[in-house]
């Protein structure tokens, strides 16, 4: 898992303290959150593009997660494929 603070790699420990580094040949699961899903959750939750949203303080911690080009293209993506109603 990544943390959304600093962006390191971190590992639940089962509560065990102290907390002690992966081993070296540990395979860490990388997750990338789907743009689209994002953009699309930005456009039904605060009636905004995605890329408004990662402005504004409350989504501002999610602003890294991937490039202005990528962001652009997503937002234009949901323009011309909004989601459709029952």
């Amino acid at each position: 898992m990544e943390c959304p603070l600093c962006g390191a790699s971190v590992m639940h420990t089962g509560w065990v303290t102290p907390l002690t580094g992966l081993p070296s040949n540990f395979a860490i699961l990388v997750v990338k959150r789907d743009i689209i899903q994002a953009a699309y959750w930005a456009d039904l939750m605060t009636s905004g593009a995605l890329e408004d949203y990662l402005k504004t303080a409350q989504g501002q911690a999610f602003a890294n997660y991937w490039s202005n080009a990528e962001v652009r293209r997503a937002d234009e993506y949901i323009k011309n494929n909004p989601l459709q109603g029952p």
